[in-house]
């Protein structure tokens, strides 16, 4: 996610190896924690970091 300016739902889902919907389960989870932000349109806006992986 940190090297890909745009990660989808889609593309977390294959690089885990998981089901699309397992993958927006994590992904709300990590934005309950604040650890990700969405920004721009629904359609096409993306994921992005909120902490550094040092802060981790």
């Amino acid at each position: 996610m940190q090297r890909n300016a745009i990660v989808s739902a889609k593309d977390i889902a294959g690089h885990w190896k998981v089901s699309e919907r397992t993958a927006k389960r994590d992904i709300t989870d990590l934005k309950q924690k604040k650890v990700i932000a969405f920004s721009g349109a629904a359609k096409n806006g993306s994921y992005h970091l909120l902490i550094a992986e040092s802060d981790t």
